[in-house]
Formats: structure tokens, C-alpha cells, sequence
């Protein structure tokens, strides 16, 4: 086994442990039929592909940049 082999090894173990953590900190469950921030009816089509989404498409995406901020 080579550098570039043990390279790989470790950024596919990264990537693997980044995911785990992204899934786990996924909502699951039911969806708000409203937006917890700006009150707003969340389409179905959100709803259906965000399982346990609390906020619009747009209320979301602020929340995620104001985090990214934060970090």
C-alpha cells in the first residue's frame, strides 16, 4: 500500500464520518404544514422530500447561512 492508497483510505473514512453525522442530525418524522419562522403554508413537494422540515425552502436556506456564519 502506497501513499496515495492510505490518502484515499483516510478521506474516504472522513467523508464516511462527515455523512454519519449529517444523517443523524437529519429530522425525521412529520413535516409543519407552516414555516416555524416566517408562518407561511410549506409545500407538500418540501414537506414530502424533507422529512421533519420545520421552515420554507427560503427560511431554511438563511437559517443554514446564519449558522455557516456563526461557525
Amino acid at each position: 500500500m502506497d501513499e496515495a492508497d492510505r490518502a484515499r483510505i483516510t478521506s474516504d473514512r472522513h467523508l464516511a464520518e462527515a455523512m454519519a453525522g449529517i444523517k443523524k442530525n437529519m429530522p425525521t418524522g412529520e413535516s409543519h404544514t407552516h414555516c416555524a419562522d416566517c408562518g407561511e403554508p410549506i409545500p407538500q413537494a418540501r414537506r414530502m422530500a424533507a422529512k421533519g422540515c420545520a421552515r420554507c425552502a427560503e427560511c431554511q436556506a438563511e437559517h443554514e447561512q446564519l449558522e455557516r456564519r456563526m461557525m
